[in-house]
């Protein structure tokens, strides 16, 4: 037991090592202080303090070009269900390492999810065999034999750990499973819209694939609103980028891609990190809310921040459900089936068509504030696949 009132009354460092050992993550402990802790658990060994999501404070200010404000919110996990879930996110990791040190085996996603097996419901690390990618089969002949090497080579159960030191857990027995996956990458808001909001339909000029959608508005420090989307989308920062997407006219063109990571992935590597920001121009305000059909439409709420990969977690197998916009197919909503930890990917249980690379997945809170969850990947046998906008705005160093 640790009590947080003898935590709130450590020096900073100490307070930052102890949380650390117990298990806390990086993004929570970045914003949460001892004062904060108090409030959020009165022992943190005994229900884990997590990173929810981050809101504004300012949004009138966001509105009118200042930088988003943000105040965190945290949600507590008992620490059994914590260690399970963060012992087999561990798990994942060593996996595919485990995976990547084998020169004989192809580099393969691997995450964890809920799976069944008898009467009884399991967390589990997954392996996915992308039966799509032909190179795949070229190097061992055929999908059976492939899937095959890689279960003789993998153990079929694996122990991790939670947390380090006096607070470590050991979690045994967590089932490893290579599965099958037809993955197949992917590219109704297709109207022009200005100012730009996110979740409509764009594409660079001289781009060869079908559009696909833009993800969210952001701020980037020095520099002022941007927007995100798929970095597979993309064919070269400094390329012009038009909204709509099938209208190369001087009128659509909105500005060009500023950073982009992504470009080059191949059709099966829906798990890997995608995402890109544009820059706009004078000619294209952005406005920071998603759009609603028709020209110059838009969701009424605005988007006030953004979920943390945390919370993602914590939802993998649960009911909480994450709407996916794409200009293709419209909105669809699915709860967290699967997470990707090397990446801080997850997928949710939605389908999803060519044009809806890019597009935000998002979710509201308690208080009705909308919040971006992702910017939409592909898919594979597990859901719609998307980066965590955690991870992005970590890369990329722009809020949302």
């Amino acid at each position: 037991m640790v009590d947080s009132s003898k935590l709130g009354r450590m020096g900073k460092r100490r307070f930052i090592k102890t949380l650390s050992s117990i298990g806390v993550s990086g993004s929570a402990i970045r914003y949460l202080s001892q004062d904060g802790l108090a409030e959020t658990t009165s022992d943190p060994t005994e229900e884990v303090p997590m990173l929810s999501r981050l809101r504004h404070t300012n949004h009138d200010d966001v509105e009118n070009g200042e930088a988003p404000d943000r105040e965190p919110v945290y949600f507590t996990l008992p620490r059994d269900e914590w260690a399970n879930i963060k012992a087999t996110e561990n798990a994942a990791v060593e996996i595919s390492e485990r995976i990547a040190s084998e020169s004989t085996l192809p580099d393969l996603p691997v995450g964890f999810e809920q799976i069944v097996e008898g009467q009884q419901s399991k967390t589990a690390v997954v392996v996915d065999y992308p039966t799509a990618d032909a190179s795949l089969m070229d190097e061992v002949n055929s999908v059976d034999t492939g899937i095959q090497l890689v279960r003789d080579f993998l153990p079929t159960s694996v122990s991790s750990t939670a947390a380090s030191g006096e607070f470590s857990v050991v979690v045994d027995d967590i089932p490893v499973r290579v599965k099958e996956d037809p993955s197949s990458q992917l590219q109704a808001f297709d109207s022009k819209y200005r100012p730009v909001p996110g979740g409509c339909s764009w594409s660079q000029s001289n781009y060869s694939r079908v559009g696909c959608t833009l993800g969210t508005p952001a701020y980037k420090s020095g520099q002022g609103y941007k927007l995100v989307t798929a970095g597979h989308c993309t064919n070269g920062v400094g390329t012009g980028v038009h909204q709509p997407y099938d209208t190369y006219v001087s009128d659509s063109l909105i500005g060009n891609v500023e950073e982009s990571v992504g470009e080059d992935l191949k059709d099966t590597e829906v798990t890997a990190f995608d995402a890109c920001y544009l820059d706009t121009n004078s000619q294209a305000s952005v406005e920071y809310k998603l759009a609603a059909s028709g020209s110059d439409s838009y969701q009424d709420s605005p988007v006030m921040g953004a979920w943390a990969y945390d919370q993602i977690v914590a939802w993998e197998g649960e009911t909480e459900e994450i709407t996916l916009q794409g200009s293709s197919s419209g909105r669809s909503s699915g709860a967290v089936n699967k997470v990707y930890p090397k990446s801080g990917n997850y997928a949710i249980t939605v389908e999803s068509e060519e044009g809806d690379s890019g597009g935000p997945h998002y979710r509201e809170d308690s208080d009705g504030n909308l919040l971006i969850a992702g910017i939409h990947n592909g898919v594979n046998d597990s859901g719609a696949v998307a980066t965590a906008m955690d991870d992005i705005e970590t890369r990329f160093n722009i809020t949302v």
